[in-house]
This record gives structure tokens, sequence and C-alpha cells, in this order.
């Protein structure tokens, strides 16, 4: 996996999002953006097919109890049915980027 922030709100993951140690990343990677006094992320999940429980809870925990609006982009129709499955799509306000 290879995070990398763009812009002052966007972080940007390639790669499959799969270890305890890409989940620190992604934590790290947010916390820095919401850091520099930003309220809302917007995350692209260019072609993971999943994410660790461990990124799903700490998303979790931003949208309901830190009131951080998060946009999640996903480029994996499998991912999106995951997200969709767990009942995520609104929460996250998930959009699947069409090839």
């Amino acid at each position: 996996m290879h995070i990398e922030g763009k812009g002052s709100n966007q972080v940007m993951i390639t790669g499959n999002v799969k270890s305890v140690d890409d989940s620190i990343k992604i934590k790290e990677t947010i916390n820095g953006v919401l850091a520099r006094g930003n309220r809302s992320v917007d995350l692209h999940l260019v072609d993971s097919l999943s994410l660790t429980s461990t990124t799903i809870g700490y998303l979790m925990k931003l949208v309901n109890q830190d009131q951080v609006k998060l946009s999640v982009t996903v480029g994996d129709s499998r991912l999106y049915t995951l997200l969709e499955d767990l009942a995520l799509l609104q929460k996250f306000n998930v959009r699947l980027l069409e090839p």
C-alpha cells in the first residue's frame, strides 16, 4: 500500500489495504490532515479491494464521534460492495469511480 496526502484534505491510497501497518499509516495521514484544521477528508482508495476492520472502525469514529465530513471514492467494485453490505455507503459518502 502507498499513501499520499494531496491538497489540503485529500488522501490518496494505492494498493490493497490489508495490514495493521497500513491502518496505522492511514490513521497518521488522516490525523495530519485534521491537525491542519480541516473538518473534512476526501479519501481515495484507487484499487484496494478491502479495508481492515481497524480502518473501518477508525473511519466510523471520525464520522460519528469527531463529526468529520468524510467522502470516500473507491476504484474497485468489490470494496464498494463490501461497504454497501456494511451499510456504510451513506455514512462515508461513498462513490464508485467508474472505469
